[in-house]
């Protein structure tokens, strides 16, 4: 995909991952990192 983004990230306590690991991870899309109360529109 051209544009991946994490959710679900630091929810709860066994859900302790890194959205920013994850972006370093991720080679051949844009990684989008949404905040809590922050939205995006995708096309």
């Amino acid at each position: 995909p051209k544009a991946v983004t994490p959710i679900h990230y630091k929810t709860f306590p066994i859900v302790n991952a890194d959205p920013e690991e994850f972006k370093k991870k991720v080679k051949d899309s844009e990684v989008i990192v949404i905040d809590f109360n922050e939205s995006i529109e995708m096309e």
